[in-house]
């Protein structure tokens, strides 16, 4: 699975036990870990040109391509809006457990949208020695709009749904990319510098036991002054309280890494405009694996209300 690079990660970072480990490992991108490739080939579905209607790479970066996928309505029917589909960390779109974001864009898709699949950097089919959990993907995905209104293929309106980091970078676009309409952030991380930490305490709780909070905070400093960002920048409680588009909010019940708890934060950053869904979990626990259950969506639950919300705000 794509968990076991963080986990091979994370034993090399406990038996070193030095901050410089710790960022050496927060900066290098899954597609650049053996195990991640080798994860996605033993467990994960991927997306096969069939499944598609286009699609290409996107050149935002000297060393790094964003894979673009495109899957257009029934043939009979015009694109009522374009769905830009975004998804976490250490997953993609065009490789996700399951198929999870290929699920989404297909249902989209079938309810009369154009719909769009984007690999982050460092992740799936793009390019990318690094990730920067939300910010540069959000400017990335930007770039990914711009070709698409160069190709014909942006609709007069544009809507993404997000999950996890995707939620988040969702959040960030909006804030400076007008031409955003609406969104569905599902399981929104809070900030770069509570998320990633918590991310690791979450998924490989004994990290706790050898990495501080401080530690983190150095490694995302380390990390801005080497890539050109600073970390305070990724806040989606900030992102959310400038919009002015409709936002849903959903999250797991029995998701460990991005609690209900932490939907009410973000809810309350958006002055209450925000509705929240908390979707019931399976689990009397919140665990990591709520968080898995919530990107899978089985149930059909989290694509139902995400089409509802597309119906209403998306003509």
């Amino acid at each position: 699975m794509a968990t076991l690079r963080f986990v091979c990660c994370v034993i090399l970072i406990c038996a070193c036990g030095c901050r410089s480990v710790l960022v050496s490992v927060l900066d290098t991108a899954p597609n650049e870990c053996c195990a991640y490739r080798y994860g996605f080939s033993l467990f994960e579905g991927h997306v096969w040109p069939g499944d598609l209607t286009q699609e290409f790479c996107v050149c935002v970066a000297p060393d790094v391509r964003i894979w673009v996928g495109v899957i257009e309505p029934c043939a009979c029917l015009e694109p009522t809006a374009t769905v830009v589909v975004l998804h976490g960390v250490l997953s993609a779109c065009s490789r996700s457990p399951g198929n999870a974001m290929l699920k989404m864009a297909q249902f989209m898709a079938a309810n009369g949208y154009r719909a769009v699949l984007v690999d982050f950097r460092g992740h799936g089919r793009s390019t990318g020695s690094f990730t920067t959990a939300g910010l540069f993907e959000a400017c990335d995905t930007a770039k990914v709009l711009d070709e698409l209104e160069r190709r014909g293929l942006l609709t007069e309106q544009v809507g993404v749904v997000g999950h996890s980091q995707g939620a988040g970078a969702a959040l960030l676009l909006a804030a400076f990319d007008a031409r955003i309409d609406a969104i569905v952030a599902v399981a929104t991380p809070l900030r770069a510098r509570c998320s990633v930490p918590h991310f690791a305490y979450t998924v490989v709780p004994f990290t706790r036991c050898f990495f501080s909070d401080a530690d983190f905070q150095f490694a995302l400093d380390r990390l801005g002054e080497r890539h050109g960002f600073n970390a305070d920048d990724n806040d989606t409680s900030a992102a959310i309280s400038k919009l002015t588009i409709p936002v849903f909010l959903i999250n797991g019940q029995d998701d460990a890494v991005a609690p209900p708890e932490l939907g009410l934060i973000v809810q309350r950053a958006s002055g209450g405009k925000a509705p929240l869904h908390i979707v019931p979990g399976l689990s009397p626990i919140p665990t990591a694996l709520g968080h898995s259950r919530l990107l899978r969506d089985d149930s059909g639950i989290v694509k139902g209300l995400a089409f509802g919300w597309f119906s209403e705000y998306l003509h």
